[in-house]
This record gives structure tokens, sequence and C-alpha cells, in this order.
């Protein structure tokens, strides 16, 4: 939780907790008092409870989900550091999942939804760049590949086994979006509507 900016656990450039007060911050308040106030403005929004009645700025906690996934949170350096320790000691079993874009993203999946190997490539000639990929020393680390069907996968763990399974349909349906999309009006972000208005505008000005 954020309640100013470049801060740290006493405080800020303009704002921080001394033994001679806090008249010189801007706000005229303590860097703590402020903290207080986003915990409690925090705990008035989200749907959580407070953690430990004899701490009020402690919003953190753990849990515990089943034994075999939990989450890859760390920056690059603590990310270098595990992997490093995988390599050094030759720890083979250990699988990690990426993805996550902090972005908020609606799409048509469409008939036109198309392969990065090219737009309604066949199997034959997807298999054939797929035996390129393969082969190229580059990825040597590269085990399969596919990039003619459309579909998702599986995943299944247990304490032993790691089982990925994937799905290819056949035909792919048109699938689309209710038009306007949101009735045309949303509180945040920019609807494709708003984007191509915006361009017209900016041609007609510009002839």
């Amino acid at each position: 939780m954020k309640v100013a900016d470049q801060s740290w656990k006493a405080g800020t450039a303009d704002s921080n907790d001394t033994l001679v007060g806090c008249s010189f911050s801007a706000s005229g308040a303590c860097f703590t008092d402020r903290k207080l106030a986003g915990v409690r403005a925090y705990h008035e929004w989200m749907p959580i409870r407070q953690v430990d009645v004899d701490d009020k700025l402690r919003i953190w906690r753990n849990f515990q989900i089943g034994k075999l996934l939990d989450a890859w949170d760390g920056y690059r350096a603590n990310r270098n550091r595990i992997l490093d320790h995988l390599y050094n000691n030759e720890i083979s079993n250990t699988v990690i999942l990426s993805g996550d874009s902090h972005a908020n993203w609606v799409s048509d999946l469409a008939l036109t939804s198309t392969s990065s190997f090219g737009s309604g490539i066949l199997p034959l000639q997807a298999n054939a760049k797929s035996q390129t990929y393969l082969t190229d020393k580059l990825n040597a680390d590269l085990q399969w590949s596919e990039g003619s069907f459309r579909g998702f996968f599986t995943l299944t763990i247990e304490p032993h086994q790691v089982n990925a399974t994937y799905w290819a349909m056949q035909n792919i349906s048109a699938n689309k979006l209710s038009r306007p999309v949101a009735g045309g009006k949303v509180a945040a972000g920019v609807l494709k509507t708003e984007a191509l208005a915006a361009i017209d505008t900016t041609t007609a000005s510009a002839d």
C-alpha cells in the first residue's frame, strides 16, 4: 500500500517522523499518521479483516494453499539467484509458470485469430517451421513446437509429477463482443470507438 511517493517506513522527502515533531511537513502531519490513515482506508475498502489487533499498521499475511504450487513474486536479482541455485546444484525437477501483464484487456476471439507462424497456416507448413526452430542451436531448450492449431492446455500438478495436456480445436467459431462494448462508455481506459474517433478528428484537423 502506497501513501506517498518514494516513501520508506519512517517517511518521505517532505514528511518524516522526527524527534522534534513534524511541523516542517507540508501537510503538517507525521508520516506515521499518514500510514495509519492509509491502513484505515485499506481496511474500510478491501474485504479483509485486521491481521493483528496489537499492530494497527500490519496489513500483510500469508496463505498456504496446497503444497505444490503458492507464486513467483521476486525481482530480477531474486529470480537470478534462484535460477543460479537450480543450475549450480543441477536441480532439474522445478516447474516455473509465467504470465501476468499487469493490464486489463478485452478483445474478440474470432476466426481471424492468427498464429504467430502465419495467418491460416496449415499443419504441414507449420510443422516445417517447427522443425527449423527445434534444430536451431539457439533453441537448445525447446522440446516441442506446434503453430497451426488453436486451443489451451491443462496442468495437473502432483507430488512427483507435473503433466501438461494440450488441447487443439479443429474449428474456431467467431465469438464477438456485444456492440457497442460497455454501452459505448467506460469509466477508465479507452474503447476502440473512442480511439478511432480521435484519429479521425486529428486527420480532419490536419487536412
